[in-house]
């Protein structure tokens, strides 16, 4: 699509030690290239792009970093994971992100993956001065400002469409973004956000402040036993995400190892554009003790649906719209519709090798759910409540980390996810998955590994791997294959299938790369 880009503006300052690796600006699209070279069908490149940009712009301090925000990252295996805490423990904080090229078992190519994404802060920067001093002087802080426009006219747009087509708003897309935050410190900032034919205006009581959408977080860590505390909007991620996984998660892709596992990060904040799949309201995380912590959040939000008036006193939800476009009138009238009430708690209990916990989870819907019943949808959810219980564990040992979640909604189906990934050399990385999810499971913020959109009506099992030849070539691949107990959509009775991938790359420098796929 052809648009001409009216303002840009993208600042990302950075503190550094005076010595430490000279930050520059990276290129958000060859970096994703980069780790993903292979174009996936199961990947949101929006999401993917949006996740990146964040770390990017927010790069983790190497001295507080956890095994879960290294996994996070999906640019580093289990061993060289097991190297750096190694590494970090024996010879005290990191002076220098320089210092990552001493430890033992690390490339250059894992240096300059894992770059981009991480710093090194000086701590006296952290003491002997208030929050706001800290806020104030931060410099890393970042404000983006975008207008775009299509150069041709849209259907939408004209005079002779149907009223009830036309686009109500111009035909500008609208964005701003700010952002000020310190690894493991502190994170305020707000986003706001126009599409293309949505009406620009200043209406509180419909929700409408300026641009069509507006999201605002202010985030807090590490105050004593306060762990994490964020007031607005914000993620969660726990277990493998069977319950709550609502932050970034990949599906099946050319990187076949580190991505089938999903990091146990918490709390996180909503910085994105997207319309959906975030909570709103507040969220803490407090230690009770040294290995046990208590997580809980509260949250309200609007969702887009369309709402049927069965008689004179009862209406139903009869769907959701996920899309945020409010550009007709029809769209406009689906707009924040149907009131979503969400609260959960999480009891979690983490030592050097095991990370367990368990979750509960309930949303009440301001009107009850009623889909229209076909064959294919008749185990959908409906009704005003759904409630969710389960428990996760992580087990690190030596190369390899054993992960598995499972989860019930309340007097409904079941769902496990459990798997292992790790090296059996320096060369070889393995994973492994095994999924079961119940026809009749509902889960509306997970990010599990599936062939579906969804963890519903599937079992599978997953096998991937990752060869080094050497350092300029590598072999990589997996294998899937699963089955739908139950009918889908378009699909007249039970189905399996299988998928598979098989990558030869070839890196004879920094700045050359290859690779052939089948």
């Amino acid at each position: 699509m052809r648009k001409l880009i009216c303002i840009a503006l993208f600042l990302i300052p950075q503190i550094v030690y005076s010595q430490d690796y000279p930050r520059k600006d990276f290129n958000l699209e060859k970096l994703t290239d980069e780790i993903f070279p292979i174009q996936d069908l199961d990947l949101n490149y929006e999401d993917l792009y949006e996740n990146l940009a964040q770390l990017l712009s927010n790069p983790i301090d190497l001295n507080s970093i956890t095994r879960e925000q290294l996994q996070g990252l999906f640019v580093v295996n289990e061993n060289e994971i097991d190297k750096f805490l190694s590494y970090r423990t024996e010879n005290g904080p990191l002076l220098s992100v320089y210092e990552l090229q001493s430890i033992p078992d690390w490339s250059r190519a894992t240096f300059d993956k894992i770059i981009p994404f991480v710093t090194v802060i000086d701590p006296q920067s952290k003491l002997n001065s208030s929050l706001f001093k800290r806020v104030s002087e931060e410099k890393n802080n970042y404000l983006v400002i975008r207008i775009e426009r299509s150069i041709e006219t849209k259907k939408g747009y004209k005079s002779e469409t149907d009223s009830s087509q036309r686009y109500q708003g111009s035909p500008e897309k609208l964005y701003l973004r700010y952002r000020v935050s310190r690894s493991n410190d502190f994170s305020f900032g707000f986003t706001a956000e126009k599409d293309p034919g949505e009406v620009l205006q200043w209406l509180p009581s419909q929700q409408y402040y300026g641009l069509d959408y507006l999201s605002i977080h202010a985030q807090v860590m590490n105050k004593g036993k306060l762990k994490n505390l964020i007031v607005g909007d914000y993620q969660t991620q726990f277990g493998q995400g069977l319950i709550l996984g609502s932050a970034f998660g990949f599906g099946k892709n050319s990187e076949t190892v580190t991505t089938v596992r999903r990091g146990n990060l918490g709390f996180l904040p909503y910085t994105s554009a997207g319309e959906s799949n975030f909570f709103r309201g507040a969220s803490g995380s407090y230690a009770l003790s040294e290995n046990f912590t208590l997580h809980a959040f509260f949250s309200s939000t609007k969702k887009d649906g369309t709402i049927n008036q069965e008689t004179e006193e009862d209406v139903v939800v009869s769907s959701f719209n996920a899309s945020g476009l409010h550009r007709t009138p029809t769209e406009i009238q689906r707009r924040q519709r149907i009131t979503e009430t969400g609260k959960g708690i999480v009891i979690q209990f983490r030592t050097s090798r095991i990370d367990a916990g368990a979750i509960f989870h309930q949303i009440d819907f301001s009107e009850p759910v009623l889909r229209t019943t076909f064959p294919y949808n008749q185990f959908a959810f409906n009704g005003s409540v759904n409630r969710n219980a389960g428990i996760f564990v992580n087990f690190h040992w030596s190369n390899f980390t054993f992960f598995t979640e499972a989860a019930q909604t309340i007097d409904h189906g079941n769902a496990i996810t459990a798997g292992l990934l790790g090296n059996l050399s320096n060369q070889l990385e393995v994973s492994m998955l095994y999924r079961n999810f119940s026809k009749d499971f509902y889960s509306f913020y997970s990010n599990a590994l599936s062939e579906s959109s969804t963890p519903q009506n599937e079992e599978g099992f997953y096998w991937g791997w990752k060869y080094s030849f050497n350092k300029k070539f590598t072999a990589s691949g997996y294998m899937d294959i699963f089955q739908f107990p139950w009918l889908r959509y378009r699909s007249y009775s039970p189905s399996d299938g299988s998928e598979w991938l098989i990558r030869f790359n070839y890196t004879p420098s920094k700045k050359k790369y290859y690779y052939l796929y089948r």
